[in-house]
């Protein structure tokens, strides 16, 4: 299945038809991982408030967020949905082209998690908006894992 022109990772797709495309019961690894890969000197506590609210898309959400969020991003507000360039957070920036959008810290929060596939169109890397203190010039993309086996496997599991 493909989304942006991008192909779903076979692994979500067998997770979502045997339903097992879960939000974890305990979050506590997540919370983890994003706190060890925040590029800011983030308030640990607004992290975990944000991380209860984690939510995995279903097919039909992952198509309409990753196409509205290319749309918003070609709306001039791109510098706060693309992120900024940046040679000590990788990749820092990210191309809507390449971007499958899975997950989010719950509605209201844009903070998504995406499957950017801007380095290998077959094995894309998994990756999280963080906002700096001012969105319109400090947001970064970070990536978290290098594949989302390795996601599931840290977060999931």
């Amino acid at each position: 299945m493909k989304i942006n022109g991008n192909e779903l990772p076979k692994r979500i797709f067998k997770l979502i038809q045997e339903d097992k495309w879960i939000r974890p019961a305990d979050t506590s690894k997540l919370l983890r991982l994003i706190v060890e890969k925040s590029p800011f000197e983030d308030d640990q506590s607004l992290l975990t408030k944000m991380v209860k609210g984690f939510t995995l898309y279903g097919l039909e959400s992952m198509k309409r967020e990753s196409i509205s969020f290319k749309k918003w991003a070609e709306s001039g507000e791109s510098v706060m949905l693309h992120g900024k360039k940046d040679t000590l957070v990788k990749p820092g920036e990210v191309d809507p082209d390449k971007l499958i959008l899975f997950a989010d810290f719950g509605l209201g929060e844009d903070t998504p998690f995406g499957l950017d596939f801007q380095e290998d169109e077959s094995a894309p890397t998994v990756v999280l908006l963080y906002y700096g203190k001012d969105p319109f010039k400090d947001n970064r993309w970070v990536e978290l894992t290098k594949s989302f086996e390795e996601f599931e496997e840290l977060v999931m599991t």
